[in-house]
């Protein structure tokens, strides 16, 4: 049995989301940022590698402890001994943290919990390839039996975006 392996970075999407912007109406966009910026600053994601690109910052690494990447979610840290979470709203839901509610459009949003309040959300593009949505179509045409998609986006961001490209398998996270 033919098994094509595909991740959907660099084929499905872009393999670097870009920053777009930032919206807190509880702190003005530089200190915002700076929360941000130290919590992502260990971090190996491609959301966080898209935030730090997009800043020219200062950093004090001495206030930065207890880091803790959460592939395809985002990341928990303490920055001067609070705990700071940036992450996609799932893992917030699970967590039973309050999240204020998105219209998903092709945008990632990452929201930002400091001392586990609400302070305000990053927002990321996430340009999908259309030109190669019929991929794995043509690669079964050609003889592929099973195609498998990996994604480090949320179970269920990873589920649709297999289902819409006829993936067999999908492996989230």
């Amino acid at each position: 049995e033919k098994t094509a392996v595909l991740d959907k970075n660099g084929i499905f999407a872009d393999s670097q989301p870009k920053f777009i912007g930032v919206k807190s109406d509880i702190l003005d966009e530089n200190i915002f940022m700076e929360f941000v910026c130290h919590a992502v600053y260990y971090s190996d994601q491609a959301f966080a590698k898209a935030i730090l690109a997009a800043q020219d910052r200062e950093f004090r690494l001495d206030l930065i402890s207890d880091f803790k990447d959460i592939p395809g979610s985002g990341v928990d840290v303490k920055i001067g001994g609070t705990d700071v979470t940036l992450a996609k709203s799932e893992l917030l839901t699970e967590r039973g943290e309050a999240v204020p509610y998105e219209v998903k459009d092709h945008n990632s949003v990452y929201y930002l919990m400091v001392a586990g309040k609400y302070i305000g959300k990053v927002l990321l593009s996430e340009n999908i390839n259309s030109k190669n949505s019929g991929f794995i179509g043509a690669l079964k045409r050609a003889g592929v039996q099973h195609c498998i998609l990996l994604t480090e986006d949320s179970r269920d961001e990873s589920e649709h975006l297999g289902l819409s490209l006829n993936a067999d398998e999908v492996y989230a996270e």
